[in-house]
């Protein structure tokens, strides 16, 4: 009797065991964190796994800014009031020609994508560049997204060594950016 009584006590305190762990994965695997830009006019999730500090507002005029110093990831954003009708992949393009003009050592600039956002029309490229005040070369994706009378432009950057890493990550994070 008394065997089985501490059989059972074990049983109990594994399965409270697992249900710590399941949790703690769950949120760290599976959950994310929604961030709102600071003029509260879009937001965006990042995936738990990324542990990362936003940053107070600054002369940059970043309407989002975050970074994870572990992994030495960047995001900045910011918005272009748009005052007419545009051709947003012509827009992107001439910004893209510009990346390697002023940029050191710009390689694997890739083709403009086109594509959708939450109905919002979006082009992408990405490229890596050796960033001389960081000390280091990083992977860059620039997201133009022309939303109402907005064009918001996100900038994601990770550390060269990361970049297979945070691809995946990057694609979701673009993915969950909505207008509030």
């Amino acid at each position: 009797m008394r065997n089985k009584k501490i059989l059972l006590i074990l049983c109990i305190l594994i399965f409270i065991i697992l249900l710590i762990l399941g949790y703690f994965f769950y949120n760290k695997y599976f959950c994310y964190t929604e961030i709102t830009s600071i003029d509260n006019d879009f937001k965006i999730s990042v995936p738990n796994r990324v542990k990362f500090k936003v940053k107070e507002p600054s002369q940059e005029n970043y309407f989002l800014d975050f970074y994870s110093v572990k992994d030495e990831m960047f995001f900045y954003s910011n918005s272009i009031n748009k005052q007419s009708e545009i051709n947003l992949k012509e827009i992107v393009n001439n910004e893209k020609n510009s990346v390697s003009l002023n940029l050191q050592n710009v390689n694997m600039l890739s083709d403009i994508c086109e594509f959708t956002i939450n109905n919002y029309k979006a082009c992408k490229y990405s490229y890596t560049y050796t960033d001389t005040s960081y000390g280091n070369d990083l992977f860059a994706e620039v997201v133009w997204i022309e939303a109402n009378s907005e064009i918001y432009v996100l900038d994601l950057e990770v550390i060269t060594k990361n970049m297979e890493k945070y691809k995946e990550i990057f694609e979701t994070i673009i993915n969950s950016f909505d207008l509030i």
